[in-house]
């Protein structure tokens, strides 16, 4: 789970809700609803509370909306993240070649 941007606390937000979706063309889906405590310089930080999926990478689309006690959502504020995941290494084998000093060697992912 990683660190999402740092986004400015709003003075009227009673919560935060965070949104995300792993498709342009998805729904979104409501991953956190409740409050967040600004630090000292009025920045609201959330660790991510969904893993990434980023097996050959991949865009993950977010967007937070601060929250009025009366239930209206502010403007928007969104960003897409990239998230990458190595795929797995391949094994090298090494063989005795046809004569000594020479070896067979092959690659299999």
């Amino acid at each position: 789970m990683a660190p999402l941007p740092a986004q400015t606390a709003s003075d009227e937000a009673e919560t935060y809700r965070l949104y995300w979706r792993d498709d342009p063309d998805g729904d979104d889906t409501l991953l956190y609803d409740g409050q967040v405590t600004a630090d000292e310089l009025g920045i609201c930080r959330l660790t991510c509370p969904t893993v990434l999926d980023g097996k050959g990478g991949k865009h993950h689309f977010f967007r937070v909306e601060a929250v009025d006690v009366y239930g209206n959502e502010s403007t928007r504020a969104s960003w897409v993240y990239w998230a990458a995941e190595p795929d797995d290494p391949a094994t090298i084998t090494l063989t005795a070649g046809s004569s000594a000093g020479l070896y067979d060697i092959s690659l299999t992912e």
